[in-house]
């Protein structure tokens, strides 16, 4: 199993398995961290970790104002934010939904 840090790394993962080869791709899970946008798009076995990025952006700028309007510093501290673990079934799912609703648009 690898884990990849974003989608566009687990591509370019993808690519040189394929290059190096093929069989690695059957052989080998691949799991990024982020969806990337365009993983619906692709009919591979996909998994991702879907993080709340707008909420990771925002506690760490919220941080380091407090760091930096302090004048003894911060103390360390954890936080944990909510993921979510997306499968391929998930996104045949979406598939589904969205084909489902481009149908029903397409017949009014």
């Amino acid at each position: 199993m690898i884990f990849a840090v974003t989608f566009p790394v687990e591509l370019g993962i993808r690519a040189a398995m394929r290059e190096t080869d093929p069989s690695l791709l059957e052989r080998i899970q691949l799991i990024s961290f982020s969806e990337g946008g365009l993983n619906e798009f692709y009919v591979y076995p996909h998994i991702c970790v879907r993080q709340p990025a707008r909420e990771i952006g925002r506690r760490a700028v919220e941080m380091l104002i407090e760091e930096i309007e302090s004048e003894d510093g911060i103390q360390p501290r954890q936080v944990v934010l909510k993921t979510e673990l997306i499968t391929p079934e998930d996104y045949l799912r979406r598939f589904a939904v969205r084909m489902a609703t481009e149908r029903s648009l397409a017949a009014d």
